[in-house]
């Protein structure tokens, strides 16, 4: 739950935030409680005021340390994975991967122009179903906020994956 409260008691049952998976530590906290037995209750009745971040790239850099700091929850809590949370690293990994070996065999760049279609006709989709219910002229924005929120939601998870894979080499170098 974005911006909870929380009871007392919850929190003495399973403990504070863990500041060790921020920026994600809202879902681990809210997993916690619930994989202990509590609930988390969402209020419609709540209002809250959100100030987007200022540019692309604020809101680049916000969602690259979303992704760094989901695979820090997962490597504490696997189980809390859902299917949903690993569409923009399987984004980033397919764009990736295929345009990588692309490179060394043009048949893998197969691979790389539908997914790429695919990702822009959703991105264009949704986005116009959007403008159309709030405004055409957010429409530019939208068709570069969707882009950006995944690939470095996508690219933040690997850097934080890579890190930890190097870490555990580096561990076993030592070891």
């Amino acid at each position: 739950v974005y911006l909870g409260a929380y009871r007392q008691q919850a929190l003495a049952r399973v403990g504070p935030f863990d500041s060790t998976v921020e920026p994600n530590e809202d879902y681990e906290l809210n997993w916690r409680i619930r994989t202990s037995g509590g609930q988390v209750f969402l209020s419609p009745d709540i209002q809250s005021w959100y100030v987007p971040r200022s540019s692309l790239r604020a809101l680049g850099q916000q969602y690259f340390r979303y992704g760094i700091g989901k695979f820090a929850s997962l490597r504490k809590h696997p189980r809390s994975l859902r299917a949903r949370q690993l569409i923009a690293p399987a984004l980033v990994a397919t764009l990736v991967g295929s345009a990588l070996a692309g490179l060394c065999d043009r048949r893998a760049i197969t691979l790389f122009r539908p997914v790429t279609a695919g990702y822009l006709a959703t991105n264009i989709a949704v986005s116009t179903w959007l403008a159309a219910w709030h405004g055409w002229h957010h429409l530019p924005l939208l068709l570069l906020v969707f882009p950006t929120q995944h690939l470095a939601w996508g690219t933040g998870f690997w850097i934080a994956v890579l890190s930890a894979l190097e870490g555990l080499l580096e561990r076993g170098r030592k070891g």
